[in-house]
């Protein structure tokens, strides 16, 4: 009964897109029509889509203790859901202070398979996510999935009503989905300086195109390094053209005096 989102339309189009360049390889079809893109509705993550710190934090200590560890290394890391519902022990170096993401749960096949973009990458952990999984991990072997069941893998549907019920008891006046968790961790790493190129190799993107909608959150101290292109205080010397006649030829040289220009 909900109006279907932006990504939803845009991958019915393009399922559509490809039914149709099948038809004309089957001679079904002389030609595709033609189907109109989507337009991105903003460049920008609005502010509803990620929480700050404070809001963060309060969201943590409102998440009760099944999903509480879930939802800290989610914020912590960026780990999509697939990544986190895969996640097991072996890959995970607390002594190290990283984890490695080898894989993700497809629910479309109920299998595991390769992480988006097909490569394995490294996520380092901060101090209090290390804290929660030390305390988390107890007993469990390396084969043991870290979140859900020790031998299976935790169900989105679980997930979300338990981010639904810390919504209600965190008092954040935020739609919260588990996408949001992996939003918050991309906004802090922008806000907080780290360059976008490291955010890719840790949050596992292919091109830039995707952090441009975090760009906005970037430290506004960047801007000082602009005064590093030119010298502050150095006058320029601007030498008066001597004058020309109507045919444009010059009618002497420039005198030996010059205009100071302070910038």
């Amino acid at each position: 009964r909900r109006p279907l989102s932006h990504n939803s339309v845009a991958n019915i189009l393009g399922l559509l897109r490809r039914m149709l360049n099948v038809a004309v390889r089957w001679g079904f079809l002389d030609e595709v029509p033609e189907i109109n893109t989507l337009k991105k509705t903003s460049d920008r993550l609005e502010d509803d889509k990620w929480f700050t710190e404070e809001e963060a934090t309060s969201f943590i200590e409102a998440t009760e203790p099944k999903w509480r560890v879930l939802v800290t290394v989610a914020t912590r890391t960026g780990l999509r859901v697939g990544e986190l519902q895969a996640l097991q022990w072996g890959d995970v170096d607390l002594d190290g202070e990283r984890l490695t993401v080898k894989r993700q749960w497809l629910d479309r096949i109920e299998d595991f398979g390769p992480p988006k973009g097909g490569k394995s990458r490294e996520v380092p952990l901060t101090w209090d996510a290390v804290a929660v999984l030390r305390k988390h991990r107890g007993r469990r072997g390396d084969d043991a999935f870290v979140f859900g069941g020790p031998y299976r893998v935790f169900r989105r549907d679980d997930l979300r009503r338990g981010l639904t019920r810390a919504e209600q008891a965190s008092g954040v006046s935020k739609h919260v989905h588990a996408h949001m968790l992996r939003h918050t961790w991309a906004s802090h790493c922008i806000m907080k300086g780290v360059p976008s190129r490291v955010v890719m190799l840790w949050g596992g993107w292919e091109n830039e195109e995707m952090l441009k909608q975090y760009a906005h959150l970037a430290p506004r101290e960047v801007e000082a390094f602009i005064r590093l292109i030119a010298p502050s205080g150095a006058p320029l010397r601007v030498v008066k053209s001597p004058p020309t006649d109507r045919s444009g030829h010059h009618g002497g040289t420039a005198g030996k005096g010059g205009e100071e220009i302070g910038l």
